[in-house]
């Protein structure tokens, strides 16, 4: 083909007919080469992290914080270093790794490190900066095809303020091979339906575990041959997904009629637990117990499997539960899940929860704040891990001054960190920051095996609370950091513009009535009023309280209730708590004198 188009061209004439159809025979023949060799070869996502849920699936050491959804390593005595899971790239080939990094303020033979280890061998540097921004793809060799491979990213600076950050990491590579076919193996799942409020018109929960060792495609329940022919019933309270445990739904509830609902599910691996809410109304319109239920057929379906089904029956110690097992003899879970026996007023209005705790110091080198307490359970089961909440005190006070919130927290199930900040006189934005610093240290510190917490820290369930300045500093973390699972400020106060429009991460303002250092109608309630509708929020005052009366004192036990209520259902996605947030006459109690939410949840 060049030839002709060289001697067409020297003859300074256009091609000829019989030329121009011989190129257009050779350029189909190498597009449809090239459709072949791309059929033959697809691209594919082999690993992805955001920092979405703190480290992910990466180990740190050293100085390495997961903060707005980017990994920063800081230099200085320890310097950051974290590494990636182990990756299997078997059947795969043409690996390449894309992230975003940024440094900041290193200098002269410093450097930003990323570098990699095939099957388990030396690391090989990849790229090594000083300066660098934006988003860069490296490609790992023909060594790292059908191998496993180790991606690690340090930093080499002598000062705590260099940094080296990273963010949106992708590995990808060519499949040569064509799909697998479908798994085969046990499909199995457990699940429990569980009546809660006791009216026509509260969510009612269910919850399912995959206990087989394959994907679960889809689960229907069929209400036909429940007892008191009980009715699914949307028009009176929607479908809510109430915990999803990384579990990927469709996010369709496929209704079909009253009494058949088939979920779809991308990915529902084994181990995984998801949970709902909606509303089963019996044949009379009233509410159903789990007697009602009994005789309801749970199916669970994966593809290359045939489907397998079993019967709801009612839970022999509590007749509001309904339970199913399909294939296994694990007990059905908790609605809701989480760690610990189900919640009642008097166990929240305690002064301490269910589990024992112990505590050790936070010392002053540790980076970002000035020292703390760090509180856990030490009697609690041992598959259970904890999600960690920061506490910060107010302006001109000390940790002493909520350091109460350790040991009530942590006897609930919680890794609590409360803290004195690096000045008493620091104002809210820098209390944001000492607050994720607080967490970053509990979670390094759970990776620790010699620590005390070491295997315990939940690093995907984090929250944050405080208060006064500690709790205007709890709005700004939660509007700069949405992968927080909770918030809680109590009086907070912060002056001048903010965003926390933007919030998104589940929040409870408390509030005093008489406060007169942060007023309610100058700081908690508009803070309130600017969270999204979107956002599950919630608003407590307390009757005729001043500043101190949301750190404590005679309102413990009420704080007590709503604070744990509101981190267990929203950082362990424990709908059991939802009873005391939703369909609740709050101001009932003496001691409240607003309450506000945008239930259910």
């Amino acid at each position: 083909m060049n030839s002709e188009i060289n001697n067409t061209h020297g003859a300074n004439r256009p091609p000829s007919n019989a030329s121009l159809t011989k190129i257009a025979s050779n350029l189909a023949m190498g597009s449809a080469l090239m459709a072949i060799s791309l059929a033959a070869s697809s691209q594919e996502t082999l690993f992805e992290e955001d920092f979405s849920a703190g480290a992910g699936q990466f180990s740190t050491q050293g100085s390495t914080y997961t903060t707005g959804g980017t990994a920063r390593l800081r230099g200085g005595a320890n310097d950051g270093r974290m590494d990636s899971n182990v990756i299997d790239a078997s059947g795969y080939s043409d690996l390449s790794l894309s992230f975003d990094r940024t440094t900041s303020g290193l200098d002269f033979g410093e450097s930003g490190r990323v570098s990699v280890s095939i099957n388990g061998g030396s690391f090989t540097v990849l790229e090594s900066l000083r300066r660098a921004s934006g988003r860069t793809t490296l490609q790992l060799g023909s060594s790292a095809d059908n191998s496993s491979i180790q991606i690690r990213y340090q930093t080499f600076a002598s000062s705590f303020y260099e940094i080296y950050t990273i963010d949106n990491i992708v590995i990808e590579g060519n499949s040569d091979s064509p799909p697998p076919p479908p798994p085969t193996g046990d499909l199995a799942a457990i699940g429990a339906y569980l009546e809660t409020g006791g009216t026509a018109t509260t969510p009612d929960q269910f919850s399912f575990t995959n206990t087989g060792d394959i994907n679960i495609d889809s689960l229907t329940i069929d209400l036909s041959g429940g007892n008191a022919s009980p009715v699914f019933d949307p028009n009176g309270v929607s479908f809510t997904v109430t915990g999803s445990d990384n579990v990927g739904f469709s996010g369709n509830f496929g209704l079909s009629g009253n009494s058949l609902l088939t979920l779809n599910f991308i990915d529902f691996g084994p181990g995984e637990t998801f949970s709902f809410s909606g509303d089963l109304d019996d044949s009379n319109g009233s509410y159903t117990t789990g007697a009602d239920v009994m005789g309801a057929e749970l199916t669970v379906s994966a593809s290359g499997n045939p489907s397998v089904s079993a019967s709801f029956t009612v839970d022999s110690s509590n007749a509001d539960r309904a339970v199913v097992n399909i294939g296994g003899s694990t007990p059905p879970p908790p609605i809701g899940g989480g760690c610990g026996p189900d919640p009642t007023v008097a166990s929240l209005e305690a002064s301490t929860g269910p589990f024992s705790f112990s505590n050790i110091d936070v010392p002053s080198s540790a980076q970002g704040f000035r020292n703390g307490t760090i509180y856990y359970p030490t009697n609690a089961p041992s598959d259970c891990t904890f999600g960690v909440i920061s506490v910060v005190p107010g302006f001109l006070a000390n940790e002493s001054s909520i350091d109460w919130w350790g040991p009530r927290l942590a006897s609930h199930g919680f890794i609590v960190i409360t803290i004195n900040t690096n000045t008493i006189t620091d104002q809210p934005n820098s209390r944001a920051l000492q607050s994720i610093a607080a967490l970053n240290y509990a979670v390094n510190l759970g990776n620790s095996s010699s620590s005390a917490i070491g295997g315990k820290v939940d690093s995907s369930k984090q929250g944050v609370m405080g208060w006064s300045m500690g709790g205007g500093g709890a709005l700004r973390a939660a509007a700069d950091n949405p992968y927080l699972k909770a918030a809680m400020p109590q009086a907070p106060f912060n002056s001048g513009p903010n965003d926390f429009d933007e919030i998104t991460v589940p929040t409870l303002i408390i509030a005093c009535e008489n406060d007169t250092v942060a007023s309610v109608g100058i700081h908690a309630s508009p803070f309130y009023n600017a969270i999204s509708s979107t956002t599950e929020k919630g608003f407590l005052e307390i009757n005729n309280g001043n500043h101190s009366c949301a750190n404590g004192g005679s309102n413990r036990d009420i704080l007590g209730k709503y604070g744990v209520s509101w981190m267990k259902r929203f950082m362990d996605d424990d709908t059991r708590y939802s009873q005391f947030l939703c369909d609740v006459n709050h101001t009932s109690d003496s001691a409240i004198s607003d309450y506000r939410e945008n239930c259910p949840y």
